[in-house]
């Protein structure tokens, strides 16, 4: 399904340290979002545009699963992803995502504690 492709892809992303294709990913809404939030700092804008480095390979995160995939009437979709990395272990989020164009693309993620 397009849906695991994207997720996968987003993941492959940041294992590769190239958080601009991962952004690339977003739709225009988590980015507003993202930048609303207040929290971007100019280092963490200057780590965005530097030379991608990738992750350690001990340090990835991996996908266990991608489960519970939903489209919605509003032409969204929705799937929990399960992941694991040594520093947080297994987490669990919930992704929508929205079809623009002719992509899927990333619309919000909701981690759960």
């Amino acid at each position: 399904m397009e849906i695991t492709s994207v997720v996968r892809e987003l993941y492959a992303c940041f294992n590769a340290g190239d958080s601009l294709r991962a952004f690339a990913l977003a739709s225009d809404d988590f980015l507003k979002n993202f930048v609303a939030e207040g929290s971007l700092t100019t280092q963490d804008i200057d780590f965005l545009l530097s030379e991608p480095v990738p992750v350690p390979v001990e340090d990835r995160t991996t996908i266990l699963a991608i489960t519970d995939m939903s489209r919605f009437e509003t032409g969204r979709a929705g799937a929990f992803v399960i992941t694991f990395d040594r520093f947080n272990g297994a987490d669990t989020v919930y992704m929508t995502l929205v079809h623009q164009g002719n992509r899927w693309l990333v619309n919000e993620i909701v981690d759960f504690l």
